[in-house]
């Protein structure tokens, strides 16, 4: 565990380098976005199949 963590962490810090010294080089920034369960996105057809029956709703007009 602790050696699988450790190499995580070196691989992430030299990606984080590479990129850093590539920017100031001159080039552009460069973005990825995460997929699968670790992404910062929701998955949002996931959420509602799962809680859509449970979503209460306000109106935002209010009852008159």
């Amino acid at each position: 565990m602790y050696y699988d963590y450790g190499t995580e962490f070196e691989e992430i810090k030299a990606t984080m380098l590479i990129s850093k010294l590539s920017e100031a080089m001159g080039g552009k920034k460069t973005t990825r976005r995460r997929r699968g369960p670790r992404s910062d996105k929701p998955d949002k057809a996931a959420f509602y199949k799962h809680y859509g029956d449970k979503i209460k709703r306000s109106d935002k007009g209010g009852e008159k």
